[in-house]
């Protein structure tokens, strides 16, 4: 029974029209236990011999029909062309605003290096959405941390001159904020930024922008959007809480 099993349709049409064949050309026929013995004319026997060759034929046609459709599929799915990268990802001024991006929100959660790009030019939309009753969390880089020194690569300068504005708009946003505002660091070094929105009306969707070290440190690193339900989703919220977990707190005054 298992090699039947394993026999395609054709394949035992063959094995059919060549027992039938077999037995057309013989008077008796004797395998193990199984006897088979007969006086049919001539003519039937010649019938009997069509059958098995038709049998035969329409076997073999069906297996190489078979061939052929899976040796297709199989070239066509080798040539299907892998995605263009420059399909999935944008830059920041390709994509609607962070002042969009934030509309109707009930919850972001933001994940930098030093956040420097959406402190620095955004501080309104931050003030307007607490003051509706939005909770903000942004997490970046403990700046007395070893991991702070690589940052940026080489471009230490850099690096400075960002946390210094970063540092002074989360002063200024504190006080005018107040508890909505909770912003922790913390000693890892994250290999991508990250913005999580989460409102009552829309799903929750993550913006995920690349970390690069030499050739681009600004707006113009790689951007991605996960939505939920997406398989990725979950993955990129549960290091953003991970990391929110083990931060620890700043005193931004």
């Amino acid at each position: 029974m298992d090699l039947l099993k394993q026999l395609s349709r054709s394949a035992l049409l063959v094995v059919a029209g060549l027992v039938v064949v077999v037995l057309s050309l013989s008077a008796s026929f004797e395998f193990g236990p199984l006897k088979y013995s007969s006086d049919a004319p001539f003519p039937s026997r010649i019938a009997l011999f069509c059958v098995g060759l038709v049998l035969v034929s329409v076997g073999l046609v069906s297996e190489y029909l078979a061939f052929r459709r899976r040796s297709k599929a199989s070239h066509s799915s080798a040539n299907v062309p892998a995605p263009r990268v420059d399909t999935l990802f944008r830059t920041l001024d390709e994509l609607p605003g962070f002042n969009v991006f934030i509309r109707d929100s009930t919850r972001v959660s933001i994940l930098g290096r030093t956040a420097v790009n959406l402190l620095t030019s955004y501080e309104r939309s931050l003030q307007e959405v607490c003051a509706s009753g939005t909770e903000v969390r942004i997490v970046f880089v403990d700046p007395r941390s070893d991991a702070a020194k690589h940052l940026y690569g080489s471009q230490a300068d850099t690096y400075a001159q960002n946390l210094e504005a970063a540092t002074k708009q989360l002063a200024r946003l504190t006080a005018s904020i107040g508890s909505r505002l909770a912003v922790r660091t913390t000693t890892d070094v994250p290999p991508f930024s990250l913005i999580l929105i989460e409102g009552h009306q829309k799903p929750r969707m993550i913006r995920v922008q690349l970390n690069f070290m030499h050739s681009r440190i600004g707006r113009d690193r790689p951007v991605f959007v996960v939505e939920e339900g997406d398989a990725w989703f979950d993955a990129f919220q549960e290091e953003f809480e991970a990391t929110w977990r083990t931060a620890g707190a700043f005193d931004v005054v």
